[in-house]
């Protein structure tokens, strides 16, 4: 049979719908869940997965925002999340220091690389990669 056992649920919520959640709006890593806000898609939620209580203050936008994607790598110590905007617009930010980067544009598609810290992009019909971004 199933060996496996719940670690944590989050706490029902207006802004955590689980029917609407999907691969592009909420993303998780060992130590990190990260959500974007069905009511509210200018916001992000980051919560510790054991735990369900709130990492930081949830990350604020000036535009929707449609994707989600935090780095899995374990070389890296700072745990970064990337994002795009309505505007298809790439950002990036550390989820413990909400400083917010704008990488690139028109970026139709993100992906981290599971052992190491490469961000990839497509963008503009081309494959864009950043070392440690």
């Amino acid at each position: 049979g199933y060996e496996g056992r719940t670690i944590t649920q989050l706490h029902k919520s207006q802004s955590l719908k689980p029917k609407l959640l999907n691969t592009h709006n909420i993303c998780s890593t060992n130590d990190t869940l990260a959500v974007i806000d069905v009511i509210n898609p200018k916001c992000i939620h980051l919560f510790d997965p054991f735990t369900s209580r709130s990492l930081s203050d949830s990350i604020q936008h000036s535009t929707n925002i449609i994707e989600i994607k935090l780095n899995v790598s374990i070389t890296s110590n700072i745990r970064k999340l990337a994002f795009v905007d309505n505007n298809k617009d790439l950002f990036i930010t550390k989820v413990h220091n909400n400083s917010l980067f704008k990488l690139k544009t028109i970026v139709d598609s993100i992906a981290w690389h599971p052992d190491c810290d490469i961000l990839l992009a497509l963008s503009d019909k081309q494959l864009v990669i950043w070392y440690y971004p």
